[in-house]
């Protein structure tokens, strides 16, 4: 918070003072990025975002090799299937998008699998 007390004012002659102020945004405020990116799976890797995430979340993914069936399922954090989707013939590269509103806030994990790629990550979906 900004205290108009640590401001170096002169006392003894309070009118030569001069005082610049200047606006900043909160990446500046608070020295990092806060803006929103898109994480790209890159060739046999999974991304998911955002993450943590609210009401729906993206899976980006990008197949190693070419594949029939593609499985999607999310588990809980005690390992129950929440959901299972199979997408028949998917494309090497793609996304999907799951809807997470009737899910509590907690911890889940996402594991796509197509022929021998396997891949899981870790879903954070917050409190709505």
């Amino acid at each position: 918070p900004f205290n108009a007390m640590d401001l170096p004012i002169d006392v003894t002659n309070p009118n030569e003072q001069t005082f610049t102020l200047e606006t900043m945004d909160a990446n500046t405020y608070f020295g990092r990025d806060i803006t929103p990116t898109v994480a790209e799976a890159s060739e046999g890797e999974l991304s998911i975002y955002p993450n943590p995430a609210n009401t729906e979340a993206t899976l980006n993914y990008t197949l190693e090799h070419e594949s029939d069936v593609m499985n999607i399922q999310v588990l809980d954090a005690q390992g129950k299937v929440m959901i299972t989707d199979q997408i028949a013939n998917p494309t090497m590269s793609g996304s999907y998008t799951i809807n997470l509103n009737k899910y509590s806030a907690g911890v889940y994990f996402v594991k796509v699998q197509a022929g021998d790629y396997v891949q899981t990550k870790k879903l954070m979906v917050e409190t709505r």
